[in-house]
């Protein structure tokens, strides 16, 4: 008796000191904490110097990223995906007219600037490179049985679109998962599905297909990120996070992320890179604050950020710190320092 009363003794000791270990990792890993739009935040990432989030009723908050304890500016706009660029413009796909893509002031009350997509195209989403000269627009063609996907880019002080690639016979399964375009503007990315998982990365200089690959019919990709140079995309595929050399056209890893405690539930909902760091980071429902290292090609280190359902990262110009947000609704962006800061 006195044998296993001095077990379970020890055992509560070694459960206290993990508990202690791992609320001082948290709390050496959270710079700061700060106030979330309501109902949830589906966007968030950064442009030139600073951080962007996008609720899920569309509204802006925008903060410096050296000077994130002063209150955020905010905007609205009636839209079915918005986006800010450089000069804090913002451009927004208009709810009742999504053959328009419109540029205005931050405010979203003044329109500076309208562009027609063309006949039965529609917009379906945009996303800005990091440091905020460009955007990337992607609209769904066709009809129900084979949809088209044209993509176009823009910058803030443009006075047309820039088609970059028209995909054509698609199939009716068709479905847009995620879009990513690189700080030189001379590559685009897109990763959805057709009949099976499927990604392209686009030439826009010559506008044409780089690399493109289909995988099996089981294979769900619909996150990814562009190395602000051109040279690598990551993408998950499931939960395995594969990562590719665009200058050689070559596979140089594949990463799994799973959770072991809820291996049914768990999805990548956020991938980012950054090269000054070497790592990649991954975030997920489940599956927490994931770093990645580039150079060892293997888990570096995982937070559990404490929130309900995991939606974005952010990263810093500087590759500091990083941002990650809730798409529930928890009402706290959070600020974790990069680790081998």
């Amino acid at each position: 008796m006195k044998n296993k009363e001095t077990t379970i003794f020890f055992a509560l000791i070694v459960l206290i000191i993990i508990a202690v270990m791992i609320i001082a990792n948290y709390r050496q890993s959270l710079v700061m904490e700060l106030r979330a739009p309501t109902g949830g935040v589906r966007k968030l990432f950064t442009c030139s110097d600073n951080l962007v989030a996008v609720s899920n009723s569309n509204e802006v908050w925008v903060w410096k990223w050296d000077k994130l304890q002063l209150p955020p500016i905010k905007a609205s706009t009636d839209a079915i995906d918005i986006t800010l660029m450089e000069n804090n413009k913002l451009v927004w796909i208009p709810r009742t007219t999504p053959g328009k893509i419109v540029i205005g002031d931050f405010s979203g009350k003044k329109i500076d600037r309208e562009f027609d997509l063309g006949f039965g195209l529609r917009a379906e989403m945009l996303k800005s490179s990091r440091n905020g000269k460009y955007t990337v627009v992607a609209a769904i063609g066709g009809t129900e049985e084979n949809k088209t996907l044209k993509c176009f880019i823009l910058t803030s002080e443009a006075t047309s679109l820039n088609s970059v690639i028209n995909l054509n016979d698609l199939g009716e399964n068709f479905d847009l998962g995620d879009i990513d375009i690189s700080d030189t503007g001379n590559t685009v990315a897109v990763v959805g599905k057709k009949d099976t998982g499927w990604i392209a990365v686009i030439d826009t200089k010559e506008e044409n297909m780089l690399w493109e690959k289909s995988f099996s019919e089981a294979a769900k990709i619909t996150k990814l990120a562009l190395s602000g140079n051109d040279s690598l995309i990551c993408f998950n595929k499931n939960n395995d996070v594969c990562i590719y050399d665009l200058k050689n056209q070559s596979k140089l890893n594949v990463i799994n992320v799973e959770s072991k405690l809820h291996p049914d539930n768990n999805y990548i909902s956020a991938i980012k890179l950054t090269l000054r760091n070497n790592l990649i980071v991954v975030g997920g429902m489940y599956l927490d604050l994931n770093f990645i290292s580039l150079k060892e090609k293997k888990m570096k280190r995982r937070i559990n950020t404490g929130h309900h359902i995991f939606s974005e990262i952010a990263i810093d110009p500087d590759s500091n710190v990083l941002a990650t947000s809730d798409l529930r609704g928890d009402g706290i962006i959070k600020i974790w320092k990069i680790p081998g800061n």
